[in-house]
C-alpha cells in the first residue's frame, strides 16, 4: 500500500457534521472530514510506502516506522488548524508544527523545514501566519 498526497479539500471547515447529538464537531468529526477531503485513512499510516505527487512528478519514500507514528498526529493538525493537503497546505501545517516544538517527533526536524523552506518561497505570507498561529 502506498499513501498518496491528493488535491486541495472540496470541503470547508464549516461543512464538519458533529457526531449525532454532540454540539461542537469532535477531534474524531474533524479527522473523518480531513481524510474525506484528502482522500487519506488511518490505513495510511501503516503503509510501506508514501507517494508525493508534485506535478507531473511522483516522489516515493519509505513510511518509516515513526513517519508513521507522527503522520497520524500530524493529521489531526491538519484536521484543528484546517489547512489542507496542497504543497501550500503542507507548508502551513509544517511551520505551524514547528512553531509548536514537534517535541516527541523527531522525525518531523527532518521533513518539515522542507515544507517550510517551500512555503517561505512559494507563499511567505501563509507560512509566516502559520509559524506565528502555532506560536499561540
Amino acid at each position: 500500500m502506498t499513501a498518496t498526497l491528493s488535491a486541495p479539500p472540496t470541503t470547508s471547515p464549516e461543512d464538519v457534521q458533529p457526531a449525532e447529538g454532540a454540539g461542537e464537531p469532535t477531534l474524531g468529526d474533524l479527522r473523518a472530514a480531513h481524510f474525506a477531503r484528502s482522500g487519506f485513512s488511518a490505513a495510511d499510516y501503516g503503509a510501506r510506502w508514501a507517494r508525493f505527487p508534485v506535478g507531473p512528478f511522483s516522489f516515493v519514500i519509505p513510511n518509516w516506522p515513526g513517519r508513521g507514528r507522527s503522520l497520524s498526529v500530524h493529521d489531526l493538525h491538519h484536521a484543528l488548524t484546517h489547512y489542507d493537503t496542497s504543497l501550500r497546505g503542507e507548508a502551513e501545517t509544517a511551520a505551524w508544527e514547528l512553531a509548536q516544538g514537534c517535541r516527541a517527533h523527531p522525525i518531523a526536524w527532518v521533513l518539515q523545514p522542507q515544507a517550510l523552506a517551500f512555503g517561505l518561497f512559494a507563499c511567505p505570507r501563509r507560512t509566516w501566519r502559520a509559524f506565528v498561529r502555532g506560536r499561540g
